[in-house]
This record gives structure tokens, C-alpha cells and sequence, in this order.
């Protein structure tokens, strides 16, 4: 699986909109949707008992819708064609409604916030209360995020803009859950104000958190945590698994790691792909290495048998890093 620094993920989304044409809006519908089936799918786990209370921290692709689907390194569905055909509603995927449930929606100012907002919609359409919480009066937002918001009142999706306590309040009126767009990966720094205050609320709920892409306060690149920063029982990354998520201590503010697919084309434009980091993975060893880590070890095995290691590591003064590759080779 590949991943990609913040910079590099700014170029895929420029490729993919300026040179191949798939319009901002549509990939943002995307994002929206797929943030929303993984809330919903977390949901009916949860009420059907097949979640943990204290989530692992991994790392998979999903490449279909989640709701009704739940399957893994498989074709994109009909829904997630870059825009180019009509998705059904996700209540009409069979599964029975979930009206108990009711998501608070944290709404940051750029594209975060507006795939944050895409999400709310989907959701309330599979027939969940949802609320909006506003960073910033929401005349703030730009691009296709206001665009979001117009859709969103035009629907009557109830929201207002952060007061302290809101999200204390929210949960007083029965919110089960949490949906963190406040920040994405163009975001550097320590988040402050409001953005600050919402992100300690959110952690001090002790509701299930679902973070947009990476959790707010942590650094796509580089895996560090700020202070404060989302504490998400699931981060929904889009389009590109973001190099901070696999490292610590991002990967554990980060929860369990979802990659879905938002429409950006899988092959990458030749420098990125050239780039972009592969995750160490038993697929990455079956794909990028040819190795298979399931093969039997013969009995009557030799040192030519399974190939051959090449370690570039260490030195006459520092042999230490290349004792320990040496040795693991060995087993």
C-alpha cells in the first residue's frame, strides 16, 4: 500500500482535477459518502456487538461502500465512480435504519469541513439524526465546502457555529458520536481558538470519534501530535494512505485506519508514484517484493533455498543495525 506526504497528496488532487478532469465536487461527494458508510458500518458493529471497546491500531484499503458490503481489495462499487453516475441513497442497501443514533459533525473552514458536510447529508439520508458544529460562522467557508453548506441549509440539516461547551451540550441532547472535519492535511501547527477548544471537547466526550482523512492536530507528514489532537477510534483516509498515519504516535491517535477510494485514478502521476512510500505489509512483501511471508519453511532447507539478502546497513564504528538486519534475515 502506498502512501504519501501532504505535499504529494496537493499534487494528486491537482492532477486529477486539472489535467484529468474529474471535477473537485465530485471527489469531494466521494470523500463525503465514504466517510458516511464507514460511520454507519461502525454503527451497526457497535450495536450488533462486533466492535472492541479498545480499537487496534491497523491499517487496511476498502475499496467498496461499507455499508451492506464490508469487503475488503475489491472493485470500486457503482457509488464511487468520480461523479460519474448516481449513487443510491445508503438506506436503500437493505439494512434496517439506525434512528437511535445521532452524530454531531465537527465543520472545519476548507475541504475537510466540506467532505464533513457531504458526510452529514448521506447520513441523514440513511435516516440518522445529525447535527453541524460550526468552527467558524460558516460564510467562512470557501470553494466547494460553501457550496456544502448551501446544500446543507437548503435541507434543513441543523447547525450552528461553536460556542464553548457545545459539544458538552450535544452529547445532554443524546449525540452518539463524533465525525472530526475540522482540519485536513494543508493544516501545520498546533490547531488554536476554536479549532483548539473543539478538538479538547471532542476528546473529553468520550463518544466515538471518526476522524476525515487524518485526525485533527496530528502532522500528515510526519506523524507527530500536537497539542490538542483527535483522539479517533476510526480515521477514514481518503484517496491516499498520509505517511503521518503510519508512524507513532499519529498511528495511535489515529486509531483504526480506513483507505477508501474517492475516484483519483490508481496510477499516479509518473513523480509521485516514483515517490510515494510503500507500507511494509503482507501484501506489499507479495506485490513489491515477491515474497510470500505464508510460504512453508523445507525441512531439508539451505541457505540458497529461499534467496538471498543484500544488507546495506551499519558501519566498521556503528555495526549494530546491520547485526540485527543480519540476524533476522537469518530466521
Amino acid at each position: 500500500m502506498k502512501f504519501v506526504t501532504s505535499e504529494q497528496m496537493r499534487a494528486v488532487d491537482r492532477y486529477a482535477i486539472e489535467r484529468v478532469g474529474i471535477p473537485a465536487v465530485a471527489l469531494m461527494e466521494n470523500a463525503g459518502r465514504a466517510i458516511a458508510e464507514e460511520v454507519l458500518a461502525l454503527c451497526r458493529g457497535r450495536r450488533e456487538g462486533r466492535l472492541p471497546e479498545h480499537p487496534g491500531e491497523t491499517i487496511r484499503e476498502r475499496q467498496a461502500g461499507a455499508y451492506g458490503l464490508d469487503r475488503d481489495h475489491v472493485d470500486p462499487g457503482p457509488c464511487l465512480d468520480g461523479g460519474a453516475g448516481e449513487a443510491a441513497p445508503l438506506r436503500d442497501s437493505g439494512q434496517p435504519p439506525l434512528p437511535a443514533e445521532h452524530w454531531l459533525i465537527l465543520v472545519g473552514k476548507g475541504n475537510n469541513g466540506g467532505d464533513g458536510l457531504v458526510c452529514a447529508r448521506h447520513l441523514a439520508d440513511a435516516g440518522m439524526q445529525v447535527s453541524l458544529l460550526y468552527a467558524e460562522e460558516p460564510e467562512r467557508l470557501g470553494g466547494e465546502a460553501l457550496l456544502q453548506h448551501a446544500i446543507a441549509a437548503a435541507l434543513g440539516l441543523p447547525g450552528e457555529t461553536y460556542t464553548p461547551g457545545a459539544v458538552a451540550a450535544a452529547r445532554s441532547r443524546g449525540v452518539t458520536g463524533i465525525v472530526d472535519a475540522l482540519l485536513g492535511t494543508g493544516a501545520k501547527g498546533a490547531p488554536r481558538g476554536a479549532y483548539a477548544s473543539l478538538i479538547r471537547e471532542a476528546n473529553e466526550s468520550r463518544l466515538p470519534i471518526v476522524a476525515a482523512d487524518i485526525p485533527s492536530g496530528l502532522d500528515a507528514d510526519t506523524g507527530a501530535v500536537h497539542d490538542p489532537c483527535i483522539q479517533a477510534r476510526i480515521t477514514v483516509c481518503l484517496a491516499l494512505l498520509k505517511a503521518g498515519l503510519t508512524q507513532y504516535p499519529g498511528a495511535r491517535a489515529a486509531g483504526d485506519v480506513v483507505v477508501r477510494y474517492i475516484g483519483i485514478p490508481r496510477a499516479l502521476p509518473p513523480g509521485i508514484a516514483a515517490e510515494a512510500g510503500v507500507l511494509l505489509t503482507e501484501e506489499s512483501l507479495r506485490g513489491e517484493l515477491g515474497v510470500d511471508p505464508a510460504r512453508r519453511r523445507e525441512a531439508d532447507g539451505h541457505k540458497g533455498t529461499y534467496g538471498h539478502v543484500l544488507l546495506a546497513a551499519g558501519s566498521l564504528t556503528m555495526s549494530g543495525a546491520g547485526l540485527l538486519a543480519a540476524k533476522a534475515a537469518l530466521r
